[in-house]
């Protein structure tokens, strides 16, 4: 992490003039990142609460979860603790521009098992969006790529759809969204 931020503190502090302005970049940088980091612990916690709340339920029909940028975060957090748990109380995932790594696949193997039988998660992305191609990847330290510009592959049930052609940038999802859910199927998987 050091490697990214020392550079970046050299590229603003550099040049010979007007030193305040660039000081007052890095500290903008600094506070954005915190913003970031607290952002996604509230996500990761906000999940596991989900899953908790979830799990006590009596008697819940399937849940269909819908997330967006940090809420796919917060689906995978509730995935990750309802798998946790053994309990598949899920019925489809879906992940709409989501701001959570597409690595490491065992952490998806490991959410699908939450998922029930006939069941899937579908992971909806645009090699459109900036704000995850640029700030998601800064704030992530170029360490991770978000699944909401890419493809989650290799695991059963988990499918792409690539929206590029019809989402622009990273707040167009819920223009679209409406109209992708009218065309599923309202029975649970495996009839009734």
């Amino acid at each position: 992490m050091w490697k990214i931020i020392i550079p970046l503190i050299a590229i603003i502090a550099r040049g010979p003039a007007f030193p305040l302005p660039r000081l007052t970049a890095l500290v903008d940088v600094a506070s954005a990142l915190g913003v970031w980091k607290t952002a996604v612990r509230e996500a990761e916690i906000a999940g596991a609460s989900l899953a908790r709340l979830l799990a006590c339920v009596d008697n819940l029909p399937p849940v269909v979860l819908v997330g967006h940028s940090l809420g796919a975060r917060l689906m995978q957090s509730t995935l990750r603790e309802l798998a946790l748990r053994d309990r598949t109380l899920i019925r489809e995932g879906h992940l709409c521009g989501g701001a959570v790594g597409v690595e490491p696949s065992a952490e998806w193997r490991r959410c699908i098992r939450a998922v029930g039988n006939g069941g899937r998660i579908v992971n909806y992305f645009s090699t459109r969006d900036m704000v995850l191609k640029a700030l998601y990847r800064a704030a992530e330290m170029f360490q991770s790529k978000p699944i909401g510009l890419c493809e989650i592959t290799g695991i059963d049930r988990i499918t792409n759809k690539d929206v590029s052609a019809h989402v622009s940038s990273h707040n167009k999802y819920k223009d679209d969204v409406p109209r992708w859910f009218e065309r599923l199927d309202p029975s649970p998987p495996g009839g009734a």
